[in-house]
């Protein structure tokens, strides 16, 4: 979808002007030369035909007008439905990898002096900071139940790094996808802030810092640029049972 070059208007408008100020001209000329037969025939031809030209031009610019005024029309809701497509898979992505982390985070309350980090259904990277600060403290020191929640919290773990990494690879993916949606149209349907939000990089640190932190950073940074919904109740058990599944911990004694 290409935009029609405005020049196209401006040629228009100077015709219509050009035209309405001959026929003026013509006009005066015509009650000029209306003793003079042979002159006012010829002053009522052009005037004949300047009109025809005015007019054409009026219509043309009209018409251009409508037509280009409908091709934005369609460009925007085309570029409505590109975003919603994609924008709910993002939104769908990082709520379930989001839900997932903070489930680790709501069990972890129960157990440590840390703060819930949700407020308003908005992540606050400032408390996830100070939580895993007090998370690694504690670490060496806690039970093999809590250590899976706590590594889970601190990014260290295999499978937490593995979710996150996968996550990483769609958004680099989609980054790619966007910038060529945006050639293809020859519109932007991403903005070069949207853009520079999906440009990540994968977790490879194999212990904790207090860098790590930023990891939960980027996705929440990414969340805000784009507008998109998580849902923190998405997957709560899903993720829940995944975590005990896979370390053999007893439900009986989480409380939700």
């Amino acid at each position: 979808m290409r935009k029609r070059p405005k020049c196209l208007y401006w040629i228009l408008l100077i015709l219509s002007v050009c035209s309405f100020s001959a026929l003026v001209a013509l006009i005066v000329c015509l009650y000029e030369f209306k003793a003079d037969s042979i002159l006012f025939g010829i002053s009522s031809a052009w005037i004949s035909i300047v009109f025809g030209l005015l007019f054409s031009s009026i219509i043309s610019l009209i018409v251009q007008i409508i037509n280009d005024n409908t091709s934005q029309k369609e460009i925007l809701h085309m570029k409505q439905l590109i975003r919603n497509r994609e924008i709910n898979l993002l939104s769908r992505e990082m709520s379930m990898f989001l839900a997932y982390y903070h489930d680790n985070e709501s069990f972890l309350l129960q157990k440590y002096k840390i703060k819930d980090s949700l407020i308003n259904n908005n992540l606050d990277v400032n408390i996830i900071r100070n939580n895993m600060q007090i998370l690694n403290r504690v670490y060496k020191k806690a039970n093999k139940q809590n250590k899976a929640f706590i590594e889970n919290y601190l990014l260290i773990s295999d499978s937490i790094k593995e979710q996150y990494n996968k996550v990483i690879e769609l958004i680099n993916k989609k980054r790619v996808e966007f910038d060529n949606i945006n050639i293809e149209m020859n519109f932007q349907i991403f903005s070069k802030e949207e853009l520079d939000s999906l440009n990540l990089i994968p977790l490879y640190v194999k212990s904790y810092n207090d860098n790590m932190y930023t990891c939960i950073e980027h996705f929440i940074n990414l969340v805000n640029t784009f507008s998109l919904e998580i849902n923190f109740d998405d997957n709560m058990w899903l993720s829940l049972i995944a975590i005990l599944m896979s370390d053999k911990i007893d439900l009986t004694n989480f409380k939700k």
